[in-house]
């Protein structure tokens, strides 16, 4: 399931590359897989897109969190 979100993220943003949905959605995803160096990158991305999104600050810090207890 996290395979098929990073795909279909990754197609929306072949087609609209500033999706901050997309991003955050794909990030998630890599979190789910503890690909933590990808989901911050994505969540890092989304927030130059739209700064204010409370969802990606989360996902950002829950991610950050994650990958300091490795």
């Amino acid at each position: 399931q996290d395979d098929k979100a990073i795909q279909d993220a990754t197609e929306a943003l072949r087609v609209e590359p500033q999706n901050a949905f997309a991003l955050r959605t794909r990030a998630e995803a890599y979190r789910a897989l503890k690909q933590y160096d990808e989901a911050i990158r994505d969540a890092t991305e989304a927030l130059k897109i739209e700064p204010d999104n409370s969802f990606v600050h989360q996902t950002l810090k829950e991610t950050q969190a994650a990958k300091a207890k490795q």
